[in-house]
């Protein structure tokens, strides 16, 4: 530490997030390779069973569990003796309140939370720390708290610094770039240019549409992209790209490895598949319950 700089520069933070990443991305693939299979097997299991996306229980789950890693990593961290990650700690950097003591755990989760508005836009709240006279980014003034060198100790001060005037300027350059951005986006929704769309109104069409998806599904699942535009209304469940379950309109698409199949939302009784990678078939699930649908052949028995 300086005499008179005690904080931890834009440079030195930034590596020490560069350095908690990869230890979370590593961390999180190795608990997603046991948990996922679990959890989405058994999502899939009950997406079958009632032809319905499975929103609770094991979803619940799936889709808590590694933000709350991300979450209690950096909370646990910056609130133990150690007052760092483990980026920081490498980086011999550390975080203090605004009395320059150890953060308690309900500051720490604090400040983990406030990231999400730093990120907003462009992370315009982390390039803050350029600009700040205490080398804060929006996140540490939100929750009150300082980035400083490891050899920082309770009781010296925490002064102010002078602006350096390039890390303002990028600051308001990121930022403006942001607002354009948004603005970019907003005026494109207005203008057509982006579509949401929901499903067909027509079943007949919704129908013929969902079949395009499920052949795109399957041909990507062998290893081939197709281009094109899918329309509707998108919910998916399932990072992996093993597995995947996904709702669009009145039909829920369900994916495994290179197995897709497609189902009509609350009609278990039967699925379609593609066959010789270029052929719909009905798979019935209960007698005849194919009979409702003209012109598609049986799957064939596996």
């Amino acid at each position: 530490m300086t005499e008179n700089n005690p904080y931890a520069g834009f440079w030195k933070r930034f590596a020490a997030f560069l350095i908690d990443s990869i230890i979370l991305f590593i961390f999180i693939q190795i608990i997603e390779s046991f948990v996922s299979p679990i959890i989405m097997e058994s999502l899939i299991a009950q997406a079958q069973e009632t032809a319905t996306l499975p929103f609770l229980g094991g979803a619940v789950v799936y889709f808590m569990i590694f933000p709350l890693i991300i979450v209690l990593y950096f909370a646990l961290f910056e609130s133990s003796s150690k007052q760092a990650t483990l980026g920081k700690q490498l980086l011999k950097i550390k975080v203090v309140d605004y009395n320059g003591k150890r953060l308690s755990l309900l500051r720490a989760l604090g400040r983990t939370f406030s990231k999400i508005l730093s990120m907003i836009p462009l992370y315009v709240g982390f390039i803050m720390v350029g600009a700040s006279q205490k080398k804060q980014a929006l996140h540490d003034k939100i929750a009150k708290t300082y980035v400083v060198n490891k050899d920082y100790k309770e009781g010296d001060t925490l002064p102010l610094l002078a602006n350096t005037g390039c890390m303002i300027a990028l600051t308001i350059v990121v930022g403006i770039a942001g607002g354009l951005f948004i603005l970019f986006v907003l005026l494109n929704l207005l203008s057509g240019n982006i579509h949401i769309n929901k499903p067909s109104d027509d079943p007949n069409q919704e129908f013929v549409q969902s079949l395009n998806r499920l052949y795109s599904f399957h041909m990507s699942r062998q290893g081939s992209h197709l281009q094109g535009n899918s329309k509707g209304v998108n919910l998916r469940i399932g990072g992996s790209s093993k597995y995947g379950i996904v709702q669009m309109g009145n039909y829920l698409f369900i994916m495994k490895d290179k197995d897709v199949s497609m189902m009509m939302v609350g009609h278990p009784e039967l699925a379609f598949r593609i066959i010789n990678n270029n052929q719909v078939c009905c798979e019935p699930r209960a007698e005849n319950a194919c009979d409702i649908v003209q012109g598609i052949e049986i799957c064939p028995a596996n």
